[in-house]
């Protein structure tokens, strides 16, 4: 259960970062409609994406679990 929970704080600061390093993209003149700054913010958005939707999974899956004492 532990590493479980290791596991989603990562997950947390993964997201924390990547919003972050967006801005720095920002600022630094990397833009959304230019084609490589498309490319860069689509790949890693769907990979923002998948760490998020598998971060709520399991978290949902540790909190039913814990409720139902079923680890």
């Amino acid at each position: 259960f532990r590493w479980l929970l290791i596991t989603v704080l990562m997950a947390i600061g993964f997201c924390l970062l990547q919003v972050a390093g967006w801005v720095h993209l920002q600022r630094t003149g990397v833009q959304l409609f230019q084609i490589s700054g498309a490319f860069l913010y689509l790949l890693s958005g769907l990979h923002l994406a998948h760490i998020a939707v598998g971060s709520t999974g399991l978290v949902w899956v540790m909190v039913d679990a814990y409720i139902h004492r079923r680890y």
